[in-house]
């Protein structure tokens, strides 16, 4: 991976999957950063795109306790970048947002207990796919 290819935005409300995240992400060689909520997903997204090295991946997770969730995070995220390559996470594999994650704009799908290897996999082939 190289910093051409953009940085890595990681969205969870829970710290220790941010940093969960951010370990395995950065031993892969990605340059990643994280944030507790979609409010702050929509803030850093929006300051990075208007600048050299926009954000080339975002992972959202699909329930945020007491703030906005994935779903509605991406919605707002579309608007500022309509070919943003989104993967959605959750513990919840039920979730509807799971289920039908094409549908809703997600390009991935990460079920919780992350995988490393499935991690690297899906953030590989976004970075590589075409816009």
């Amino acid at each position: 991976m190289s910093l051409e290819q953009g940085p890595i935005l990681v969205m969870d409300d829970e710290p220790d999957i941010r940093e969960l995240c951010y370990e395995i992400l950065t031993d892969l060689g990605y340059h990643v950063e994280c944030v507790a909520g979609g409010a702050d997903a929509i803030k850093r997204y929006r300051e990075e795109a208007a600048g050299d090295l926009p954000f080339h991946v975002v992972l959202l997770d699909v329930t945020v306790k007491g703030g906005m969730g994935g779903r509605e995070a991406l919605q707002k995220l579309r608007e500022i970048d309509p070919s943003i390559k989104a993967v959605v996470s959750s513990g919840y594999s039920a979730d509807p947002v799971m289920i039908d994650y094409r549908a809703l704009g997600f390009r991935g799908l990460l079920r919780k207990p992350f995988d490393f290897v499935e991690m690297g996999n899906t953030v590989d082939r976004l970075i590589r796919e075409e816009s």
